[in-house]
């Protein structure tokens, strides 16, 4: 009996599942627009349709692609300021014409460069510390949202006992930076008004420290 429960279990989700794998198997992806290049510089956001070129009636599923698709984020962290350990950025966010805190952030354009040298070179732009691979912790990718093929890659980097260089900005969204140290309370205070991939962050980083230190016993 628990035999023919399971096998008609399994055909109503094959029946349910049947179309949907066909119009997969048929999914067309095209680029509908290209950001334009300003003085030369690079295309960063590709909009594009996903759709059915047999359902003419059917507008389909439009979403953005940056430049590299995927992205890198980080916190920093500082074993010496136990009280408030986080370094996040703080900064001016022109989508959303206000200030804004969170983790740093890297888009990966450089096909030919892997994914830690691209860290480096972001912790030195963006945070004025210049790291080696062993002390960057991967804590695995996650989907951006639904409206975008982005993933980040989600990191910390321990910066315990280094000194940050002094870097001059560049432009003025860089003259609109500041960089604070923060407690994981702090960055979880809806007050501090910080963003997802910073909390995430900091969970997965509590969840690191918390089995390295089991495994240390």
């Amino acid at each position: 009996m628990k035999l023919l429960s399971r096998m008609f279990k399994l055909l109503r989700f094959s029946k349910i599942t049947q179309p949907f794998l066909q119009l997969v198997n048929r999914q067309v992806d095209e680029d509908i627009f290209k950001s334009p290049a300003f003085k030369g510089g690079k295309k960063w956001l590709t909009m594009k349709r996903s759709h059915d070129p047999e359902n003419p009636e059917d507008d389909g599923f439009f979403f953005v692609e940056r430049l590299g698709k995927d992205s890198v984020a980080f916190l920093l962290w500082d074993g010496n300021q136990p009280e408030a350990p986080f370094m996040i950025l703080h900064q001016y966010s022109s989508p959303y014409a206000r200030f804004l805190q969170g983790a740093f952030t890297g888009s990966l354009e450089k096909p030919d460069v892997d994914l830690k040298q691209h860290l480096i070179e972001e912790a030195k732009e963006e945070a004025g510390f210049t790291v080696d691979t062993d002390r960057i912790i991967y804590l695995g990718k996650e989907q951006v949202g639904s409206s975008t093929n982005e993933e980040v890659h989600l990191f910390l980097i321990d910066i315990t006992g280094m000194e940050q260089e002094v870097k001059e900005p560049e432009n003025i969204f860089e003259e609109n930076m500041d960089r604070r140290f923060l407690s994981s309370k702090d960055i979880f205070n809806p007050d501090q008004h910080i963003e997802w991939k910073a909390k995430l962050i900091v969970i997965l980083s509590l969840i690191f420290f918390k089995k390295e230190s089991l495994e240390a016993e």
